[in-house]
């Protein structure tokens, strides 16, 4: 009588890659960039328009303004087509720090207006 040979060892299924989220940082630099870009690509199309004095352009360059938002939402967009919810995050981040960076330039600009700054106007 023989016995049997013992199974074989099971190999461990190997260890699946981690899933890319994206990087919370990289949408926050690029949140920030993209604002930049499309503030200075406004200012660029507001100086054409100024200087050429184009009648009834006006609507067109309105358009223009609204660039830089555009330009984050789309890279929200994109990050979340790609699966990278934590960049993302990171666009929104740059998109809220950019509205208390506003808020606080506002209170700051109103803290010395109201302390007799600016000239002491009155």
């Amino acid at each position: 009588m023989s016995t049997p040979d013992p199974a074989p060892p099971t190999q461990p299924p190997p260890p699946t890659p981690p899933v890319d989220n994206g990087s919370l940082l990289v949408g926050f630099v690029l949140g920030w960039v993209a604002m930049i870009v499309g503030v200075v690509i406004n200012a660029l199309f507001w100086a054409l328009q100024s200087s050429l004095d184009l009648p009834g352009t006006d609507f067109v360059f309105l358009g223009v303004g609204t660039l830089p938002l555009l330009a984050m939402v789309a890279l929200a967009i994109w990050f979340g087509n790609q699966g990278k919810s934590r960049a993302v995050r990171g666009v929104l981040l740059a998109f809220g720090s950019m509205i208390g960076l506003v808020l606080l330039l506002v209170a700051a600009c109103f803290g010395i207006l109201l302390s007799g700054g600016f000239g002491n106007m009155h």
